[in-house]
């Protein structure tokens, strides 16, 4: 079960355009946790290139999500 995450702050910086029909990909790292915050930066890709960065906060909550049978 995973607890209720909000977002405190993101900050985004779009370096190049994606195009219809584009297959992105991201790649998410966590910087930094503890109990009520996270810390994350986040990088897109196009192919190679990295089109888009985004640095990010989460508040964790008190309350959990229902659990839910997670697929592979």
């Amino acid at each position: 079960m995973w607890k209720t995450s909000v977002g405190l702050s993101t900050t985004i910086q779009f370096i190049e355009a994606a195009k219809p029909g584009d297959r992105i990909v991201a790649r998410a790292i966590e910087i930094r946790r503890n109990f009520r915050t996270g810390f994350y930066r986040i990088e897109i890709f196009h192919e190679q290139n990295l089109i888009s960065t985004m640095e990010a906060v989460s508040y964790r909550k008190d309350h959990y999500f229902i659990e839910l049978d997670v697929q592979d």
